[in-house]
């Protein structure tokens, strides 16, 4: 994890939420001193912004953006979280003792934050095999290929980050 985001991630616990997001927590065990503990998991999705000119370059830029500014919502939605769950059991939220950023899906996917043309590739040309049909129905292949250049831009960097928080009576 960047420092910069780091730091972001423990300071976003101060800055108010603005987007919509899912969160969800458990208990976690005690600390080894004895006090309780309560780890929550907030989500924040922030949309990408898509810029004037489109290479790899600047659409890597607009979802780092992106990325930097979902992660402390997603700290102040977990810390909302785990001060629900404090709180249906009469106590009350502590001290932060750690934070960690849970990792996205392994899957490419059309659209991808790594990109759609490999990692950090949003840019790509996309060739397409010319076909035909037969009299009876059946396409073949006319043995030219169609090709473009395309950039994809993410719509939105979706976050979610795990906090652990001591519980105090």
């Amino acid at each position: 994890m960047r420092t910069g985001l780091a730091l972001a991630l423990v300071a976003g616990g101060a800055l108010a939420c603005a987007t919509a997001g899912a969160a969800t927590a458990a208990q976690a065990p005690a600390t080894p001193d004895g006090g309780a503990t309560v780890t929550a998991l907030g989500t924040a999705a922030v949309p990408v912004r898509r810029p004037a000119r489109l290479t790899d370059a600047t659409i890597g830029e607009a979802v780092r953006v992106a990325r930097d500014a979902a992660g402390p919502k997603a700290v102040v939605r977990a810390r909302e979280e785990a001060e629900r769950l404090a709180a249906s059991l009469g106590l009350r939220v502590g001290a932060l003792q750690s934070v960690s950023e849970q990792s996205g899906s392994p899957f490419f996917f059309y659209g991808g934050l790594d990109g759609t043309f490999g990692p950090g590739r949003y840019c790509g040309t996309i060739r397409h095999r010319v076909m035909r049909t037969t009299k009876r129905g059946r396409r073949v292949p006319t043995g030219r290929v169609r090709s473009r250049h395309l950039c994809r831009v993410p719509p939105n960097v979706t976050t979610t980050v795990s906090a652990t928080y001591l519980v105090v009576a």
